[in-house]
Parts: structure tokens; sequence; C-alpha cells
């Protein structure tokens, strides 16, 4: 299984705790969802685009 992020943009700017960024998250060469991160300290959020996350 090969997961890669693409598109990644970061605001080091505007981190605080984390560092700030949005990406999206392939899987198998298949866009599978989003990755960000609000740059406040929190976890990385992740969210599939489709019910089964794959396209």
């Amino acid at each position: 299984m090969k997961i890669e992020l693409k598109n990644i943009k970061y605001f080091d700017a505007l981190s605080e705790e984390t560092t700030l960024f949005n990406a999206n998250l392939y899987i198998d060469g298949k866009k599978a969802g989003i990755v960000k991160n609000d740059g406040r300290g929190g976890s990385t959020f992740h969210m599939g685009t489709t019910a089964k996350g794959v396209n």
C-alpha cells in the first residue's frame, strides 16, 4: 500500500503549537481524501472523499 500527500500547502507564519497545513491524501494512486491541521496544537484531521474513502 502506497500512501502519499499531494498539493501540500503549509502556513508557517500562522502556525502556533503545530504546523498549519492542508493536503490531498492518495492511497495507491487514487485520491482518498484530505488531511489538515489548524496549527493550534490539536491533532491532524482527515476526511475521505467518499463513504469508502477511495474514488
